[in-house]
């Protein structure tokens, strides 16, 4: 686009056309590492970037916290509620938790550590789930706290695979440092797992 930040200015090729050419030191200063790597379906080598892997989620995402921050997709989450400190006890001591939500009693649980050098604090929120299907209760998911909300088409989606840990999804919001590469952790899938 003309005027655009990314913008170093305009080349003339020898057929006499216009080319855009990117500022590459602007570019890599606003785009994840993991997203320029990516190559778009179907795409090989030297295509490079391909416009669809650009496109951005269109769903919003949840940031929280436990023991690092994670991205999950909001479909599938009811409800945010405090954790009593009888809940936090039956967590942390291992016993089984539940709590009082809109009148049913739902079962209350950590979620599993991801990483397992990082240290884990006591969980002050849980974020209820359902699972995809309508015969599955609402389940509870012990987190941290919430950090922050990214509205849809605000982050790009990207994959990286880890060995023998498989896939794990990435999110990389706009033109933000502190939410570039946070793995995605779905709740509600989460919920039909620990269901």
């Amino acid at each position: 686009m003309p005027n655009d930040a990314l913008l170093a200015g305009v080349a003339l090729s020898q057929d006499g056309t216009k080319q855009q050419v990117l500022d590459v030191a602007k570019l890599f200063a606003v785009t994840p590492e993991a997203s320029i790597s990516r190559n778009g379906s179907g795409a090989t080598g030297s295509q490079g970037l391909n416009p669809q892997s650009e496109e951005t989620e269109p769903l919003p995402y949840l940031v929280f916290d436990a023991g690092q921050r994670y991205a999950t997709p909001v479909e599938g989450i009811w409800g945010v509620v405090e954790l009593s400190s009888q809940a936090r006890e039956d967590l942390r001591s291992g016993s089984p938790a539940f709590l009082a939500w809109r009148g049913q009693t739902i079962r209350l649980v950590n979620l599993p550590a991801i990483a397992k050098s990082v240290a884990h604090t006591a969980p002050l929120l849980a974020v209820i789930v359902q699972a995809p299907g309508d015969m599955v209760q609402p389940i509870g998911i012990a987190v941290n706290g919430l950090t922050d909300w990214l509205p849809a088409h605000s982050a790009r989606r990207s994959g990286m695979r880890m060995g023998a840990l498989g896939e794990f999804g990435l999110i990389n919001a706009k033109g933000t440092v502190e939410h570039a590469n946070l793995v995605v952790v779905d709740l509600a899938q989460m919920a039909h797992m620990l269901g």
